[in-house]
């Protein structure tokens, strides 16, 4: 198994037992050197459990490292930083409470 096949099988098994996931990035900074290039991204995640109504909000950054390939770009390294992150959805002691 390739490497990027191990990546997208590694994926895929870390979402199976989640809902919906949204990533909202922005705010890039991207700087040239040489052949290779830097880029900060921040990043806020909603991350929800299959019920649909619980999950995870998780705020921070990625830095990466980037390598030309042929007339492309690829991310060679990425770390993500946490910088806060929090639950969301129904509170467990109310859960099935009528509004």
């Amino acid at each position: 198994m390739s490497e990027h096949e191990q990546r997208e099988a590694a994926f895929e098994a870390m979402h199976a037992p989640l809902g919906h996931t949204m990533h909202n990035l922005g705010n890039l900074d991207i700087r040239l050197d040489g052949d290779g290039a830097q880029a900060r991204t921040y990043v806020n995640a909603l991350i929800m459990a299959k019920d649909g109504q619980s999950g995870f909000a998780a705020h921070g950054y990625y830095d990466d490292q980037l390598v030309q390939a042929g007339d492309s770009w690829q991310i060679a390294h990425r770390r993500f930083v946490q910088v806060h992150v929090s639950t969301v959805g129904v509170d467990p002691g109310r859960a099935g409470a009528g509004s």
